[in-house]
Formats: C-alpha cells, structure tokens, sequence
C-alpha cells in the first residue's frame, strides 16, 4: 500500500509520557537487545521438530535481512522522510564513534606504555652516576646530573601512571559507552526495518491473494469451494497485515520518542567527557611543565665566566685610534694599506 493507504497510526504519548494502550515486544527504550527466551516445546515434542522450529526461524531471518541488505522496495509510509534522516545521522554516527573509542583506547594504552618506558629510563640514569668496583661503589664525576634526571622520570613514570587512570576513567570509559549507546540506536532501527519488510511481506501477500480471488471470480463455472477458500485466506492475511502495522507504528513512535532524547543525551555525555579530559590534560601539563623547569637548570650548560675578560674584544684585534681632532684615525703614509677581506 501507498502511504496514503496505510492503516492509520495511533497517538502517541508525550516526550517522557505512555504510549498508547497498544503494546508490542518492541515497546521498550533503545537497548540492546537482550537474549530471547528459547521457545517453549512440549515434553512430548520430538527432537527434529525443535529442530525444523530452529531452522525455520534461522531461515526466516536470514531471508529478512536479504531482504533489507538487497534493497528491497518497501510499502511506503508516513514517516519514510523521516526515518530516511534517521537512517543517515545513525550511519554517521555509527562510523565516528567506532574510530574515537578505538583511538581513545590506544591512546589510554599509550599513556601506559610511556609510563613503564619512563620507569625503566629513571632506573637506567641511577645507574649511569655510579659503578662497582669489587665491592665498592663509586660514583662517576657526573652523579649529581644523572641523579637528578632520574628523580625526574621516575616522578614523570609515576605521574603517567595516574594520568593512565583518569585517561581510562574520563576519556576510554565515555566513549566506549557512547559506542555502545549508538550501537543500540541502530538495533532499534534494525528492528523497525524488520518490521516494515514484516509489513511489506503480508501487504504483498495480501495483494497476491486478491489477485487470484479476481481471476477465479471472472472464470465461469466458478469453483465456489475455493472462492470461499481465498476469500478466507484473504481475511486472514488482511488480519495479520493490521497487527504486522500495528507493530511497526508502536516501534516507529518509540523511535521518534526517543530520538530528540538520544540526541541530546549523546551530546551532554560528549561534552561532559571532553570536560573532564581537558581539565585533566590542562593539570597533567602544568605539572609536567613544573618539573621541567626544576630540571632545566641541572641541564644548562654552565657558561665559562673567564670568557672575553680582556675587553670583550676578539684576539689579535687593534683597538681605533683618533687623529686628536675626534676624526678617523688616518693610516700611516709610510705604511701599506691592505684592503679587509
């Protein structure tokens, strides 16, 4: 059926309210799906049974995602446009956040990494200031420096590791959740494309059947048994067609009840976690920063205070003289003049 055919849709509640009196096993909050309880069979059930059942069910899905994956065209509705904006910001969504958590969680891991490089690295300066001889240590003329560039990375191994921790906690941790916040998001629209084919497939059916009710009518001597027969089949797919509508109307308002809902959620979560972040990266910097500057001054090199103590002037160098009238001083007539080069 076309849009302007479709049954119509009920009323649906307000943003935080009730939805209507119709309930479904879709009317439930964007989640992931938990786990169907296995179908309940009779004691007496007989072991290929259950397993026609499973297979059945397998074949069934497997055909309804064929059928989405394949682009297969769909009844239309009201809130095609709609869904179709939907589709796309979840296919966006779903793209980025997949990159930021895998890349947050490598920089987390990276964070980690330094701190034992820093560790081993602290160690590896203690040792270079002093060396044993039988059982004495000595120290080498350079101790005090690599004593202190080990107190540094050691303080900078054991800052690592506590910002490895706030890194987890405020930056690795949000957006994994956020990941898994879009991946329900999309299994809520999975389940509405479900539903539409579900819809599409007995709409189709019906149509089918109506078909063939038409010809046997226009056929003479019309076989009364099975005109009744299509007729009641009929029925019974018309039936099915309204729950089938009834369901995909109940997921299609949960949907968009919750979709304004989802989107400033995802928003506060980014913002909040990109807060924290800073202010931890802001702290971690100034403390870095502070121990650099207590290192600096081991490591510069100490300038030679005898240096240019003669004048400042370079070797060999004349200083000008004057003619005694404060002019430049004239070269000696009986000296030669040589050009600078």
């Amino acid at each position: 059926n076309k849009a302007d055919s479709a049954p119509s849709a009920t009323t649906s509640g307000s943003f935080h309210g009730e939805d209507t009196n119709e309930t479904s096993q879709y009317d439930e909050p964007l989640s992931i799906d938990k786990k169907q309880p296995p179908v309940s069979s009779s004691a007496n059930e007989k072991q290929h049974g259950r397993w026609g059942q499973m297979i059945g069910n397998l074949v069934g899905k497997a055909r309804t995602k064929l059928a989405i994956v394949g682009g297969m065209e769909m009844e239309q509705t009201p809130d095609d446009a709609l869904f179709e904006e939907f589709d796309a910001y979840t296919v966006q969504l779903e793209a980025n956040i997949k990159i930021l958590a895998k890349e947050a969680t490598a920089l987390n891991q990276t964070t980690s990494s330094r701190a034992t490089n820093l560790e081993h690295m602290g160690a590896a300066f203690a040792a270079l200031g002093q060396y044993k001889v039988a059982d004495a240590t000595v120290k080498t003329s350079s101790a005090t420096l690599f004593t202190k560039l080990s107190e540094h990375f050691t303080s900078w191994a054991k800052h690592s590791v506590h910002l490895t921790k706030d890194e987890k906690l405020y930056l690795d941790d949000p957006f994994q959740e956020l990941a898994r916040d879009v991946q329900a998001l999309k299994i809520a629209m999975q389940r509405r494309k479900e539903a539409l084919y579900e819809y599409t497939r007995k709409a189709t059916m019906g149509k089918n059947k109506m078909t063939q009710l038409d010809k046997l009518k226009d056929t003479p001597n019309v076989n009364h048994d099975k005109l009744d027969q299509l007729e009641g089949e009929l029925q019974g797919l018309k039936e099915e067609g309204i729950v089938s509508w009834n369901e995909l109307d109940v997921i299609s308002k949960r949907i968009q009840r919750d979709m304004d809902r989802f989107r400033l959620e995802f928003h506060e979560k980014m913002r909040r976690a990109m807060e924290q972040y800073t202010q931890i990266q802001t702290e971690s910097c100034q403390i870095l920063l502070d121990d650099w500057r207590r290192l600096a001054p081991h490591v510069k090199l100490e300038e030679d205070d005898n240096a240019d103590e003669e004048g400042g002037g370079e070797e060999g160098q004349a200083e000008p003289s004057s003619n005694g009238d404060g002019g430049e001083a004239k070269p000696d007539s009986s000296e030669p003049v040589t050009a600078a080069v």
